[in-house]
């Protein structure tokens, strides 16, 4: 397939691009590049690539980058609750606006469509365990606009595929610190100790490349894929703020502090359930081996970038 990704010079993009190339498919990348990073220098001999500098809440700049494509993959957004906190308008602007821009055009296209969604959707759940039949409560703007986006893509396009995933962590070449295994394991070993708050509540989590590998299989996999929701992810892979943080100590050597002060603005305190997906898909990258390469990556960076979506 030629395959448009849009945000692709973003954290999940850059480790999707390569896993698309890899698996045979050609590849066109339509990035504002907000913030920046030069992230596609090992690109520029790759007849299968192409990048677009452009705006996806601009008819003419995805009309121009989605011409010849067979699927899109709809990553641009500004991701996260602090930072679309930070900045309603502009997120609303970018998260609203342009994905309705982006469907239409893969609509008229015939294009496949998936659409990256987050378990924020499912925002404060009295139960504590959230399927993909559990109605959406979300508290922040970010899972307000990932919740709208679902259901718009829903009436909108006809071949979709929506993908609800755990919280991300792990290198990529476009790097966050700011999701929480990054953050931890990067303040377990700046500071020697970590301090957190809401230790109790339960989060799952998923690996950066295993995120772009669920979205090549969504794509090459219409049969199981086509027209259905997911939460994508590994019930191995859920975990308390207290259980990651002894992980992150156990590697780190850092101390801890469960006593800290602060507030999850998704409110995001339950298990999420992967039955749906299980028979499909399996997370290949443990927490520990996450951990680890965390470790390994910290020691090449120097932070003269902050490396996060909101300061």
């Amino acid at each position: 397939m030629k395959v448009l990704v849009t945000g692709g010079a973003g954290y999940v993009g850059t480790s999707l691009v390569p896993q698309l190339r890899n698996a045979g498919h050609e590849v066109v990348v339509l990035d504002s590049l907000r913030h920046g990073q030069p992230v596609f220098l090992d690109r520029v001999r790759d007849d299968g690539f192409a990048f677009q500098r452009g705006d996806v809440r601009k008819v003419e700049d995805v009309a121009a980058a989605i011409d010849g494509c067979d699927a899109v993959v709809h990553l641009a957004a500004i991701v996260g609750a602090p930072a679309c906190h930070a900045e309603p308008e502009l997120a609303h602007s970018v998260n609203v606006k342009g994905l309705r821009v982006v469907a239409a055009a893969a609509q008229e296209a015939g294009a496949v469509f998936v659409f990256p969604s987050t378990d924020s959707c499912y925002g404060a759940q009295p139960s504590g365990e959230c399927d993909e039949d559990t109605p959406l409560e979300p508290l922040s703007e970010y899972g307000q606009h990932k919740a709208h986006g679902e259901s718009y893509v829903r009436a909108v396009v006809d071949d979709h595929s929506i993908l609800r995933f755990a919280t991300a962590f792990g290198v990529s070449p476009r790097m966050r610190t700011d999701l929480l295994v990054n953050d931890f394991v990067l303040t377990g070993l700046r500071n020697r100790s970590l301090v957190v708050y809401e230790a109790g509540f339960r989060r799952t989590f998923l690996h950066v490349a295993d995120i772009g590998r669920a979205v090549v299989q969504a794509l090459e996999d219409r049969d199981v894929f086509g027209g259905r929701t997911f939460n994508v992810g590994d019930d191995n892979l859920n975990f308390d703020k207290a259980e990651l943080a002894k992980a992150v100590a156990g590697h780190t050597g850092c101390s801890l502090n469960m006593a800290g002060e602060g507030t999850d603005l998704d409110g995001r305190d339950y298990w999420v359930s992967h039955t749906r997906i299980a028979p499909h898909f399996k997370a290949s990258i443990t927490l520990d081996e996450g951990i680890e390469e965390l470790l390994r990556a910290y020691d090449t960076m120097t932070f003269s970038d902050p490396f996060r979506n909101a300061l």
